[in-house]
């Protein structure tokens, strides 16, 4: 059986689910609100999104926001948002474990693709750093316009990147 929740809030919608929740907040959504393409798996299961404003998974599994204000988990699984806003993980096709984790901060980005994944990517605070495919246990703490690519074990420590 499929079990699927929405607790407090408002205009929270859950759709293409299976034993996923919202357990409060406004806005936030799991699933898409169309008919599901042909050939394309948008199930989410056990996925939660716990407070927080219009904040989104979509083809996710395992995977849970808490908090925050836009955030996004896309077409991956086993992924964690703590708060913050506008912080985005990310793969090109669905099915993809990450196991990454973006804790507080601003428009930050762990991203993946199909045949390359930074899994246990991790981003706490900061503003706008990225953590891009082939980046395996790549590590940003704090700081602002910060890059990994391709570059597998490695750690930016509250850096400012000055163009």
């Amino acid at each position: 059986a499929a079990f699927v929740g929405i607790g407090t809030g408002n205009n929270n919608f859950v759709n293409h689910a299976t034993n996923s929740h919202i357990t409060s907040g406004a806005g936030n959504r799991i699933g898409i609100d169309s008919a599901c393409p042909p050939g394309v798996n948008c199930i989410n299961t056990l996925t939660n999104i716990v407070g927080g404003n219009s904040s989104i998974i979509s083809a996710a599994s395992r995977s849970t926001i808490v908090g925050g204000y836009k955030n996004e988990l896309i077409d991956i699984d086993y992924a964690t948002i703590l708060g913050g806003a506008q912080n985005f993980v990310i793969s090109s096709t669905k099915g993809n474990d990450s196991y990454s984790l973006i804790g507080q901060g601003f428009n930050n980005l762990v991203q993946q693709t199909s045949t390359t994944k930074p899994q246990y990517a991790t981003i706490l605070n900061g503003n706008s750093n990225i953590i891009r495919p082939l980046s395996n246990y790549a590590t940003i703490n704090g700081g602002l316009n910060n890059t990994i690519s391709g570059s597998s074990f490695s750690q930016i420590h509250r850096s400012k990147y000055y163009p």
